[in-house]
């Protein structure tokens, strides 16, 4: 083959994971889903312009097992759009798959109807797809279900157990791939040993299977396209002789753990023992943690105003900290905030929060600064104790702390 194939590689999309930002009335959406879907707009617009053969999604379409019907619709136009582009494979991922094996995905819609130039992968398996510049042989690794992974087992698997399991299946796998005179691609879903973590991991409680990315970096593939970490990251760089298992990451960034990361797509130019591959930037919505200290500012709200006019937060998600003195505190209201915000063109505040203040008390003057009897006093007082109670109290207090030499007679 004279020319390489061009592959886009997304995942981890995550659809309907946010609600900040109002609803729009029209769309019955909120704000941070159009985001989302501008994200999907954007990939749909770097397939084209880089001409790719086939798109490939690795998995974790929505947030919800059961997606709300307006972001199935809208989800399945940009389908629509990337199969008349080049074939589009989709691949099942953790959040895809229902808690039973026997109910459908929420994208096994798209394979019963039999869209044309979308394949549903929720299967191990390897598979020719022809494309215009010519055929590649994909592998599919779907979440590692362990009903669907090893139907046949009775009772609980451990962890252990399943990722045996796993690597058993893609070394069987890659033996079959290699029967393949062609370009191959293993797209899987699952996570790795040693990548760094992202949103994924605070999302569904329990442990996860690990791989180690040698496994997964079986000469006989030639690259290797994952989802399921949320941050962009290759897992083999500098190993010239594995092929590259790659993390796309997340194309949008899910929470505040992911302000400083890059989101994207990669761009694979996939030939058998010579692929290449880069990372294509999308321009996600961005998020900050912001910390201001107004404690000495005799007018926070002007303060306030000048600090986040420096920070350049137009269009910005924005997590907010302030800390204040008891002085100056109720000198910053909410309607003060709130028009600092909107002339610093926040978009959306996230979260706040104040920390004030307060003075030190002076010394001599609280409870803390009283000797033991009078401190036991005051508290017997305070719990209204019989008056020949309180002596009775005090006098063997008094006895006590004689005998061990903190008070004379």
């Amino acid at each position: 083959m004279d020319e390489a194939l061009r592959v886009l590689h997304f995942a981890d999309l995550h659809l309907g994971v946010a609600n900040h930002g109002p609803v729009d009335p029209q769309s019955g959406l909120g704000a941070r889903a159009q985001d989302f879907l501008q994200r999907l707009d954007d990939l749909v617009g770097l397939a084209c312009e880089h001409d790719v053969d086939l798109t490939v999604f690795a998995g974790d379409a929505f947030h919800n097992r059961s997606p709300n019907p307006t972001l199935q619709r809208e989800f399945a136009k940009r389908v629509q759009a990337f199969a008349q582009q080049a074939p589009l494979l989709l691949l099942t991922g953790r959040h895809d798959l229902p808690l039973q094996p026997s109910r459908a995905s929420s994208l096994e819609i798209f394979a019963t109807l039999a869209v044309p130039g979308v394949l549903v992968c929720n299967d191990y398996e390897v598979r020719q797809i022809d494309t215009r510049r010519g055929p590649l042989a994909v592998t599919t690794a779907p979440w590692p279900q362990r009903a669907r992974l090893l139907p046949e087992a009775r009772g609980t698997l451990s962890t252990t157990e399943l990722e045996e399991a796993l690597a058993t299946r893609l070394s069987d796998l890659a033996a079959e791939a290699d029967r393949y005179d062609m370009p191959r691609l293993l797209v899987a879903h699952f996570a790795v040993c040693g990548a760094q973590a992202g949103s994924e991991a605070g999302f569904i409680p329990g442990d996860a299977p690990n791989l180690p990315p040698d496994l997964l970096a079986d000469p006989r593939q030639d690259h290797v396209a994952l989802g399921y970490h949320h941050l962009h990251q290759d897992l083999t760089t500098g190993r010239a002789d594995r092929p590259a298992v790659v993390c796309s990451g997340a194309p949008e960034r899910l929470d505040f753990s992911e302000e400083d990361a890059p989101r994207g797509a990669c761009l694979i130019e996939l030939a058998r023992g010579a692929t290449r591959w880069r990372f294509l930037p999308l321009d996600a919505r961005p998020l900050r943690s912001l910390q201001l200290d107004l404690r000495q500012s005799a007018a926070p709200a002007g303060a306030l105003q000048q600090a986040l006019a420096d920070q350049q937060l137009e269009g910005v998600i924005l997590r907010l900290l302030l800390q204040l003195s008891a002085d100056n505190e109720a000198a910053l209201d909410a309607d003060a905030l709130h028009e600092a915000l909107r002339n610093a063109g926040v978009w959306h505040l996230a979260g706040l929060q104040r920390e004030v203040e307060r003075p030190r008390r002076s010394a001599g003057t609280g409870l803390n600064d009283l000797e033991p009897l009078p401190l036991l006093q005051h508290y017997l007082e305070a719990r209204d104790t019989p008056p020949q109670r309180q002596k009775n109290l005090l006098d063997a207090a008094a006895g006590l702390l004689r005998e061990v030499g903190t008070v004379s007679d």
